[in-house]
């Protein structure tokens, strides 16, 4: 009768620990249900060794299986990565680009800067970063300067370049 109920809890760990490896694989990083599977896992190969001889075959073939799938899993995000990231990359390059005329321009933070925030510039809000990293209060006046780095840099009319 034991032995019966130890395949079952064996089946049954080994059924846990490639769900919550799966589950790792779609959402990574070391965590719950990485170190999870890991450890459903060693249990239910002790159970199964221990009690049938063929239990070594079965842990075999788990392993086999769980290692197809990380490789399948590793492709598939190297895929899912080109795919996802080099559009979004596209889109948020195009969208930082404002026209050459913008600068110069003069407009009010919506936001404070700390250095980034918001800032109306015409009508458009549009995420600005202070010059040289400095903090603005909101509804302060502000001028583009330049872009650096893909970043609208404005200084607020309070600061004063003297020589």
């Amino acid at each position: 009768m034991f032995f019966m109920d130890a395949i079952v809890v064996a089946t049954i760990l080994m059924i846990f620990a490639i769900a919550l490896a799966i589950i790792e694989m779609f959402f990574p990083g070391f965590g719950f249900f990485g170190v999870s599977a890991v450890i459903l896992f060693t249990i239910s190969s002790i159970l199964f060794i221990l009690n049938v001889w063929w239990g070594i075959f079965v842990v075999f073939g788990v392993a086999i299986a769980l290692a197809v799938l990380i490789v399948i899993a590793v492709k598939s995000a190297k895929t899912r990565e080109d795919i996802f990231h080099s559009e979004n990359l596209k889109e948020d390059t195009e969208s930082v680009k404002i026209p050459q005329n913008y600068v110069g321009k003069e407009g009010i933070t919506t936001t404070p800067l700390r250095p980034f925030g918001f800032a109306n510039i015409e009508d458009n809000i549009l995420q600005v970063c202070s010059e040289g990293g400095k903090f603005v209060e909101s509804s302060e006046k502000v001028t583009i300067i330049g872009i650096s780095d893909n970043n609208i840099v404005v200084r607020p009319e309070s600061f004063k370049i003297s020589y």
